[in-house]
């Protein structure tokens, strides 16, 4: 049908633009976040030893999904949001039900990287489906970008990982971020490995930063003023005072 050659032409348009560049990016932070994982192992296995919230979900973290989880997403129409700790989770909150209420046939699938996240995720919605993010590296996030196959992922803040990023517009989804934000000390760091963040940028199809002055700075990195970026104020702090006209707005930027 028509979303199916829409979104095998987003899929020949990202191969296309994309090339051999994309792919070395990649290839280069795969090694180095191997490099990291491979030298800190003493230092990680210690505190998974001798910290309960470094061992819940342990298995997740490297990409093993549980069944009962990968029973419940596998070949369904997933609509996909990541956010990290619980102030994050917060900010998502309303925009996830606003997106269930226009997509009813989807599925909500959560991500987050810590025990708080899940927590308010779970006390917030009505049994939701959350699991661990797992490391940024192909090993581990392409088996998981491949079982829920999202139509869109939904990213909180700055929670831009590439090699997450990359798969996800590989296989065609919609990519958008929520209450985005770069502060002036950040947007120096990002000009300096400009080369990555760009291409991180460009693969994303919305944002919804959360002031002028975030707008300005990633009209900047983009290089050029862009429509895929609008201003939909602080979710963290007004999570249950959005205007739902805002979220309206927001929410129909992101659909598949």
């Amino acid at each position: 049908g028509t979303k199916k050659k829409r979104v095998a032409k987003r899929i020949e348009s990202f191969n296309g633009r994309s090339g051999g560049y994309v792919q070395v990016i990649i290839l280069i932070c795969n090694i180095l976040g191997l490099c990291v994982l491979i030298t800190g192992s003493p230092f990680f296995l210690f505190l998974t030893l001798l910290l309960p919230r470094w061992r819940n979900g342990i298995l997740e973290r490297f990409g093993i999904v549980p069944k009962e989880i990968r029973e419940k997403i596998k070949g369904k129409p997933n609509i996909w949001f990541h956010s990290a700790s619980a102030g994050e989770c917060k900010c998502i909150i309303p925009i996830a039900k606003k997106m269930q209420e226009k997509h009813k046939d989807a599925q909500l699938v959560f991500t987050t990287t810590t025990i708080n996240g899940k927590k308010i995720l779970h006390k917030y919605l009505d049994d939701p489906i959350t699991f661990f993010l797992p490391l940024d590296i192909y090993f581990f996030i392409k088996p998981v970008v491949k079982l829920i196959n999202p139509k869109i992922l939904v990213i909180a803040e700055t929670e831009l990982w590439p090699t997450l990023i990359y798969y996800v517009k590989k296989k065609g989804g919609k990519i958008a971020v929520v209450n985005g934000r770069i502060s002036k000390k950040n947007f120096h760091r990002y000009i300096m490995v400009k080369g990555l963040f760009n291409y991180v940028l460009q693969m994303i199809d919305s944002f919804s930063v959360r002031t002028e002055e975030d707008l300005k700075l990633i009209n900047l990195l983009l290089k050029a003023a862009s429509t895929k970026v609008t201003v939909g104020g602080d979710l963290k702090y007004e999570t249950f005072l959005v205007d739902e006209n805002k979220l309206e707005q927001i929410a129909n930027k992101m659909s598949p």
